[in-house]
């Protein structure tokens, strides 16, 4: 039997329909609106009016899924972007480790992870680089510059991919151990403190030797970030006290 223009406009109206639900579905899984969808239905609507003899119901599916795969990409270009933005955000210029906004807002998930499920915590390392001013003031600032970067470069040698190495600010920097305690890392530990206690790097025909105070705190459920830090600080300035009055 022939089918009257109004019999093929109605079930085109069906197949736009479940194009139109699969495309929302595909939409769905991605988790949010992809660029370009609108344009996607509107052609489909305006398709619906055009005779069958010009544009198949096979040929509205291709295109459909054609700008589909347009937005899909769009939307993977952007995810892209966002990523390199939080990258430049969350990394320190100068030593590439994470600055203080990423180390915080690691921390926090850390801290998070902790109270999940009695899970064990962890150690927190400060470390304040010992007579920074003086390698300022005598050789420049692009010599303490490079100080920083030598102390950056050896700290993201030593960590694990769980573990954290940030500066903070100035010549401070902070090691995150996840998942670990003080028994189970002082070996790791003590290495730690006599390799960065001999790092040196040439400037201008002259070895500059590095030296750095360290505070440890294991953190467990419930600590805060700040309580953290502060105890660690407070460590690590009797660990540099102590070495001043033992060379006096």
């Amino acid at each position: 039997m022939t089918r009257t223009w109004h019999e093929h406009e109605k079930g085109s109206n069906m197949t736009m329909n479940t194009a139109q639900n699969t495309i929302l579905a595909k939409q769905t899984n991605k988790g949010g609106l992809l660029g370009g969808s609108r344009d996607l239905f509107h052609f489909l609507k305006k398709n619906q009016s055009t005779p069958p003899l010009q544009t198949s119901t096979e040929d509205l599916l291709k295109s459909a899924y054609k700008m589909l795969e347009q937005a899909e990409h769009n939307l993977q270009e952007r995810d892209q972007r966002i990523n390199a933005l939080e990258n430049i955000l969350t990394t320190d210029e100068l030593t590439r480790l994470t600055n203080r906004r990423g180390f915080y807002a690691s921390f926090k998930g850390e801290l998070d992870r902790t109270n999940r499920a009695n899970n064990q915590g962890g150690i927190l390392i400060m470390i304040d680089l010992d007579h920074f001013k003086t390698i300022n003031d005598t050789f420049g600032h692009l010599a303490g510059d490079e100080a920083l970067k030598t102390v950056g470069a050896f700290l993201l040698s030593t960590i694990r991919d769980m573990d954290i190495a940030a500066r903070i600010g100035g010549d401070e920097f902070i090691l995150l151990f996840s998942n670990t305690s003080i028994a189970q890392a002082m070996k790791r530990i003590k290495t730690l403190g006599t390799e960065l206690n001999n790092l040196s790097f040439e400037w201008e025909g002259k070895t500059i030797k590095l030296h750095a105070s360290l505070g440890l705190k294991e953190y467990k459920q419930s600590d805060s970030i700040d309580g953290i830090i502060e105890d660690a600080d407070k460590r690590m300035y009797q660990d540099k006290k102590s070495k001043a009055q033992t060379r006096h």
